[in-house]
């Protein structure tokens, strides 16, 4: 309802094509890690131009609903979806032209591990693209804490600087790697938001979700918004390319 059909964080498709740009997709075999409900997945094919994409995400409802929702775009054979247990990823090496994640990562402990399985499974001269929520170089404020602390009661948060994940990429082995700070438009779209469920969206959250979550909801919101206006919440997006000849 609020972030868009299929996607389980901010921006939509538009964020997706600002994340894969200058990066070649069509034609190639895509791996999504953490594809959630499946947007995103789809987007890389009716969008991108994606010879395949083989979808992954630990929750089973998740992938269910994604299945759903790629056979109801006729995209079936074109984008596969598997649940996976944290870990290895069950693919062969080289198996990909591209590893492609929106906003998953941060629920991953050990990243180091991820990206060296994420290496692994590219081919020589393939992409990582990832877009994820990082956290400030500074320490973290009463506000973030309790941000964080209110945050755990639905999920896992193992949140990096945007300079240390550049860091682990650079030290698994990947080449030309980058990163864009997207602060200052997570800004804008917080209070976007913000506006939109407080205003022109509540009627239909309050029917379908009832009064008190849409409070709690609207509450969340502006206590994100005041994380990400702190520098302590900071999406990014980063990248880089598994040299060739490695």
């Amino acid at each position: 309802m609020i972030w868009s059909e299929g996607f389980l964080s901010p921006g939509g498709s538009e964020e997706v094509a600002e994340l894969l740009e200058g990066v070649e997709v069509k034609d190639r075999k895509v791996l999504d890690v953490g594809c959630g409900l499946g947007g995103p997945s789809c987007a890389l094919v009716e969008r991108h131009g994606a010879a395949h994409v083989m979808a992954i995400d630990i929750e089973q409802p998740l992938i269910q609903k994604a299945r759903n929702r790629a056979l109801a775009r006729n995209l079936e054979g074109q984008v596969d979806f598997q649940v996976v247990s944290p870990g290895l990823l069950p693919f062969d090496d080289n198996a990909f032209d591209l590893v492609f994640s929106k906003d998953a990562f941060i629920h991953v402990a050990d990243k180091p591990a991820l990206y060296r399985e994420c290496y692994r499974v590219l081919q020589e001269g393939g992409w990582i693209v990832q877009s994820d929520w990082f956290c400030g170089n500074q320490a973290f404020s009463l506000e973030m804490e309790a941000w964080l602390e209110r945050e755990a009661e639905y999920v896992t948060f193992n949140i990096a600087t945007l300079d240390a994940t550049v860091s682990v990429l650079g030290d698994v082995g990947f080449t030309h790697v980058a990163s864009v700070d997207r602060n200052e438009w997570y800004k804008r779209y917080t209070r976007k938001e913000l506006a939109r469920v407080s205003g022109l969206l509540r009627k239909d959250f309050v029917a379908r979700f009832g009064e008190q979550e849409t409070q709690d909801w609207i509450e969340g919101i502006r206590k994100r918004m005041e994380v990400v206006d702190q520098g302590h919440l900071r999406p990014g997006h980063v990248r880089g390319r598994k040299p060739k000849d490695s």
